[in-house]
């Protein structure tokens, strides 16, 4: 007799997997706290979206003369408030996608519905874990180039002292 290891498939057309009612209730409450964090999302990414808008146009009115728009990365805030934006907008849709589908697969009881919601909740996590990583990284980066700099100028006024 074969064995199925967890790798794969078990091919047998008849196998499916109950979710008793208890696993019901909790797909419920899960897709309606789902649908409450991704309305959150659409709006901070729409709020997101008009302050970049406000920053771009408030910019544009100040002459460049202004001490802090001679730094090149503040003429690109409006950049990363569209950015950030997209960045919540993304897991968001995902969310939403899972909390639509999963009633449905509910009340319906439909598994193809319920296939589609798990997606995505799969897509949702995903993103949000690659969102983490990135996130991670950029602040490892910036710690290190903040620690280098830190250094330079502290050798620096080191230098000058004994000077």
């Amino acid at each position: 007799m074969e064995e199925n290891t967890p790798l794969e498939p078990i091919q047998t057309p008849d196998h499916f997997l109950e979710l008793p009612e208890q696993g019901i209730k909790h797909l419920e409450t899960a897709a309606k706290w789902a649908k409450f964090l991704s309305i959150v999302g659409f709006i901070s990414a729409i709020l997101m979206l008009i302050s970049g808008f406000f920053v771009k146009v408030a910019f544009s009115m100040m002459p460049d003369s202004e001490t802090f728009l001679k730094y090149p990365f503040m003429k690109q805030l409006p950049f990363f408030y569209f950015l950030c934006s997209i960045f919540y907008f993304i897991p968001s849709f995902f969310l939403n996608r899972f909390s639509n589908k999963a009633p449905k697969a509910i009340r319906k009881q439909d598994s193809a519905y319920l296939v589609g919601a798990f997606g995505g909740l799969k897509n949702f996590f995903m993103i949000s874990g690659i969102l983490v990583i990135l996130g991670l990284a950029i602040f490892i980066v910036m710690l290190i180039v903040i620690s280098v700099l830190g250094v330079g100028m502290m050798h620096s006024i080191d230098t000058n002292q004994m000077l």
